[in-house]
């Protein structure tokens, strides 16, 4: 677990440096500077980490890539009942320039935590914040397990991007492009309208009054999905994720709460109605599709940028303390998950190869 902590201390810790000598985050060169170091030091800690830290995905991912080496040709490898046509390719392409399958762990992991810190580069009010919470509220966690859907996941991030632009034809190629990775990430098509919409509460009531129905057709909805994904998901609801569930609650209310004083620009708006998204997709996991869970992970990352927006309505000493008390949660309910959690305990993959 110790591992674990001192990683989300990292950004807390590196930050203090460049307040005081570099005199914060506000100038362009230094937040660069400051996400990038960041950045290295979690893609490092999570490169080097053995294919039996998680979930049973990585080692199969782990032994997808020994195979691709040991293939001569595309044909002695591609499966089409295994996974995706792009992922088994993307493996394919790494599989022909290294020849140790610990790269697969090494490259996904520079691909969503690249993704990650530039999308909080580029949206992000706090950037320290933002990658405490990416590194504690779940994201990393999960990434480190579903390699695959970690991988669509960041491709998504971009689409974002593209969408808050209005550039609508790269935003469905990068689309397309994770969905071939991991085909739910096709849901992230939903993105593009909702990311246009003007805060008010014509499209507040419309927002909730569709996400009622999205609840009661619940079952309809694991149909849909089981058909679209060619899988068989059931309906039956899981037990916890009440913390998680109430994290969503808090965010999206005290951002209700308190929009009168944040700066309701098109990029705060649009995170607002992504994170409210995720947060209907988490809910469907107590009535809907197993799935639903690993569903509202593309849209998670959303949380990271709009809490730092609700803190900014705080000034002084007041927001000061409202900050620590946030690190101190945040970091406590990390420690809190990570018992018996299947990412500990940690181990360098030279220790058991």
């Amino acid at each position: 677990m110790v591992p674990y902590i001192i990683t989300a201390l990292i950004p807390i810790l590196i930050y203090y440096p460049f307040n005081k000598d570099f005199q914060g985050l506000k100038k362009e060169t230094n937040k660069k500077t400051y996400i990038f170091i960041c950045g290295f030091l979690i893609f490092l800690f999570l490169a080097v980490r053995s294919r039996f830290v998680g979930s049973t995905d990585t080692q199969h991912y782990y032994d997808v890539m020994s195979k691709a080496i040991k293939a001569k040709k595309w044909d002695n490898f591609y499966d089409p009942n295994l996974y995706e046509a792009g992922f088994q390719f993307f493996v394919f392409l790494l599989s022909r320039v290294f020849k140790d399958p610990q790269w697969i762990i090494v490259i996904s992991t520079a691909i969503y935590v690249g993704a990650i810190c530039y999308f909080i580069y580029k949206n992000s009010d706090d950037a320290t914040l933002s990658i405490v919470m990416y590194i504690c509220l779940g994201l990393m966690t999960f990434q480190m397990q579903g390699m695959r859907q970690a991988i669509a996941m960041a491709l998504c991030l971009f689409a974002y991007e593209c969408a808050k632009n209005k550039k609508i034809i790269p935003f469905i190629l990068w689309c397309a492009l994770a969905t071939s990775i991991h085909r739910t990430a096709i849901v992230f098509l939903v993105v593009y309208p909702v990311v246009q919409l003007k805060y008010n509460y014509i499209n507040l009531t419309i927002l909730f009054i569709g996400s009622i129905l999205v609840l009661l057709l619940s079952n309809s909805i694991v149909a849909l999905g089981n058909f679209i994904f060619d899988e068989h998901y059931t309906n039956l609801a899981e037990a916890g994720g009440y913390i998680a569930t109430l994290i969503y609650i808090l965010i999206l209310l005290f951002y209700m709460l308190f929009a009168e004083r944040i700066i309701m620009d098109k990029q705060s708006v649009g995170i607002f109605y992504v994170v409210f998204i995720g947060f209907i997709c988490y809910v469907l996991r107590y009535t809907g599709a197993q799935a639903a869970e690993r569903i509202s992970y593309y849209f998670m990352f959303g949380q990271s940028m709009l809490l730092p927006k609700i803190l900014n309505v705080f000034s002084g000493k007041d927001r000061k303390i409202v900050k620590i008390v946030v690190y101190i949660l945040i970091i406590a309910l990390f420690a809190y998950r990570l018992n018996g959690s299947v990412v500990v305990p940690y181990e360098f993959f030279w220790k058991v190869y």
